[in-house]
């Protein structure tokens, strides 16, 4: 368990060369960046006006397979950065009991911009069997807040946490990066609220 731990925290902080960085648009709400490794792609899935995903796999084969949705926060009922670990328990509850691990046990996650945790969770109905395509036995998930409005919600799966492709997921994950169009604009709010944020923003602008 010792070495399992200490295997988790070195891949968490491992961090690769990228060779460049992918530019993805959001359309009506800015531009989600990552900088991409040799031999790895990161490929937008559909995007709704509710959530951007992203899917990020070795080019040699899915040893490991990363999943990043971001999803703006609801105004009504806000996610703010102390609530974060307790709705990632939540996300994960259903995976305790059928897990080695048994419990809940976050780790801080890094991130370039925001705050966030992650757990893993292996599967034990597939330790020590051999290796499925589509079955994966280790899972992590993390949950983030990158500013006041966006989510950033992650889940990685492998089956061997000492493999380098293991670090790289994290690495590209402690480095996504989201921003806002300029004069960002919310667009769940109605007409005339949205009327009301530009003179409010304008006014901002013009004090400072």
């Amino acid at each position: 368990m010792r070495l399992l731990v200490t295997a988790f925290m070195l891949v968490i902080g491992f961090a690769p060369a990228a060779v460049h960085a992918e530019a993805f648009d959001w359309p009506g709400y800015g531009t989600v960046s990552v900088p991409v490794p040799t031999g790895w792609s990161v490929r937008k899935q559909s995007t709704n006006k509710e959530g951007f995903y992203l899917i990020a796999e070795p080019q040699t084969g899915p040893v490991v397979s990363a999943q990043f949705s971001l999803i703006i926060s609801p105004p009504e009922q806000p996610l703010r950065v102390e609530q974060v670990k307790g709705r990632l328990e939540d996300m994960t509850r259903q995976f305790l009991d059928h897990s080695v691990e048994k419990a809940f046990d976050p780790k801080p996650l890094t991130l370039s911009r925001g705050s966030g945790w992650v757990v893993e969770l292996t599967d034990a109905s597939l330790l020590g069997k051999p290796a499925e395509s589509g079955k994966y036995k280790v899972m992590r998930s993390a949950l983030a807040l990158l500013d006041d409005q966006v989510i950033l919600i992650a889940t990685i799966l492998f089956d061997d946490p000492s493999l380098p492709e293991v670090g790289t997921a994290m690495s590209l994950l402690s480095s996504l990066r989201f921003e806002h169009l300029p004069r960002f604009v919310p667009s769940f709010l109605p007409r005339c609220a949205k009327s009301r944020w530009w003179r409010s923003s304008r006014s901002a602008a013009q004090r400072s």
